[in-house]
């Protein structure tokens, strides 16, 4: 196609931040692809899914990014345990006598009660059965802008400890690895004397690597999580760019990913569940989008996110079968509408591996 030497130099300077950096990618259905924004979250399901999505604009813009993913979550359950101390009763000698002060006969704390009975001495303390748990991921993304491709891969692990009959706190680490390439090729400019144009296009475009390390942590139950994760580029290099170490650093970026929500009961078997995702940067503006989603009989769902001055996301989801999951998202444009990067279209679909129907329970829709 032709376009202007200015056209060409906003869409290199607008695009290339947004596809170098591995965490900059946003997906409206992003709890498809949890792992990647914190891989604590990896195995946190009760069963095993592999989770296909692809977010474009409909063909209305060639230069708006067009995200395809594929996502592996494996959750393995360990033994059965128990957790805390059973009772124990500790046999003393009988002892008669008699006294106004309590506490002789009475002493309690916050975590053991000690009592004095019948010349015994028992204590006592929560006991409970729970299973540890490991959680295995693998995920593949590719973007593509235009001449402008990235292709991003990641390995995620996690284990989940029961703290009590109800909370759970999952550790989890990534290491995720981003390759992206500028076709310049791709593009015809109307001055094919442009000089930078001319360098670029004799060295066959210019190439990225940059490596990631992402580790995090989860605190939840069966009706609330807060997360917390920190993501750091480890290294990377540049192919074909006159300053290699000032845009390296330019890129080294640290990235600190909030996410929370709970379920809230609504009867029957209707629940509503709020959510918030928010990302911190320190080079690239950050991002928060808080939503909520109302799902009935484990079966349906239907959804809004909201993304300030950008867009409001509307979300729908519905199992096809008892194996599967299709969803759907629109984006709708609220902010600049030169900026047609949201003007976007998301399909998902879900395969769930090991659906047990007794325990089944869809935490992340």
């Amino acid at each position: 196609m032709s376009i202007y030497i200015r056209y060409f130099s906003a869409l290199f300077l607008f695009l290339f931040p947004f596809l170098s950096d591995a965490q900059q990618f946003y997906l409206t259905q992003y709890s498809q692809a949890l792992p990647w924004y914190n891989p604590s979250f990896t195995g946190i399901e009760s069963f095993s899914a592999v989770d296909l999505g692809i977010r474009d604009n409909g063909g209305g813009d060639v230069n708006t990014p067009t995200t395809m993913q594929v996502n592996i979550n494996l959750a393995l359950t360990g033994e059965n345990k128990k957790y805390g101390q059973e009772t124990k009763t500790v046999k003393r000698p009988n002892i008669t006598f008699r006294t106004s002060d309590q506490t002789l006969f009475s002493r309690h704390d916050t975590k053991v009660e000690t009592e004095v009975h019948g010349g015994g001495l028992r204590k006592r303390q929560e006991v409970f059965e729970a299973r540890s748990k490991h959680g295995l991921g693998a995920g593949l993304v590719s973007i593509k802008a235009g001449g402008i491709v990235q292709y991003q891969g990641q390995l995620s692990y996690a284990f989940h400890l029961p703290l009590s009959k109800r909370w759970k706190a999952s550790f989890g680490a990534a290491a995720l690895v981003s390759s992206s390439r500028y076709n310049v090729i791709d593009y015809t400019m109307r001055n094919s004397n442009d000089q930078i144009y001319l360098e670029l296009l004799d060295k066959g475009g210019r190439q990225e690597l940059f490596y990631y390390l992402n580790m995090g942590g989860t605190l939840y139950s069966q009706r609330y999580h807060l997360s917390y994760a920190y993501t750091n580029v480890l290294g990377g290099n540049l192919e074909n760019t006159a300053n290699d170490s000032s845009a390296i650093s330019n890129k080294m970026e640290d990235v600190h990913g909030i996410m929370a929500g709970m379920r809230i009961s609504l009867g029957g078997r209707s629940e509503l569940q709020p959510n918030v995702l928010l990302l911190l940067r320190t080079n690239t503006p950050s991002l928060i989008s808080p939503g909520v989603k109302w799902i009935y009989d484990q079966k349906f769902m239907a959804g809004v996110n909201y993304r300030p001055n950008e867009s409001v996301d509307f979300i729908t989801a519905v199992m096809l079968s008892p194996q599967i999951k299709f969803g759907y998202s629109f984006d709708l444009l609220i902010g600049d509408p030169n900026n047609t990067d949201f003007r976007m279209h998301e399909l998902s679909l879900s395969f769930i591996l090991n659906r047990d129907n007794k325990t089944f329970d869809r935490r992340f829709w």
